[in-house]
């Protein structure tokens, strides 16, 4: 799975770093991505990873597919700076902004996707604080 991961350089921009948060959660970071390219390039991701046919611990499928396992991403997207243009998640007393509040509406983003059946994209919603 991390190789595959690893893979997705192709589909993002040269600019693009990426994370891994847990053991089956990562974050990419697009620096200077308006909301809807940022948008079209993780759906783009979600999609691959769908189609993807992954063969655990470098195991060759059989005729009949055995062996092949397939899996669905969740994606949360939040967008710097556009979401830190809210009241509740501004930058601070010193004008800095706040990475975690970032990740913070990415998070919710991420389980109004999985909540939603997974295998989507949820963009932030930064019309109140939760």
């Amino acid at each position: 799975m991390l190789r595959y991961v690893a893979s997705m350089r192709s589909i993002l921009p040269r600019s693009a770093l990426l994370f891994r948060l847990g053991s089956n959660e990562f974050s990419a970071i697009l620096p200077d991505t308006e909301r809807r390219r940022a948008y079209d390039l993780v759906e783009e991701v979600r999609d691959a990873v769908a189609r993807h046919a992954f063969r655990p611990y470098g195991e060759e499928a059989d005729v009949h597919g055995v062996g092949i396992v397939s899996a669905t991403c969740s994606i949360g997207l939040s967008v710097y700076p556009a979401d830190m243009a809210i009241p509740w998640a501004a930058p601070d007393a010193h004008g800095a902004a706040d990475p975690a509040r970032l990740l913070h509406l990415s998070e919710n983003a991420l389980h109004a996707a999985k909540d939603a059946g997974g295998n989507v994209v949820r963009i932030a919603d930064t019309t109140h604080h939760r």
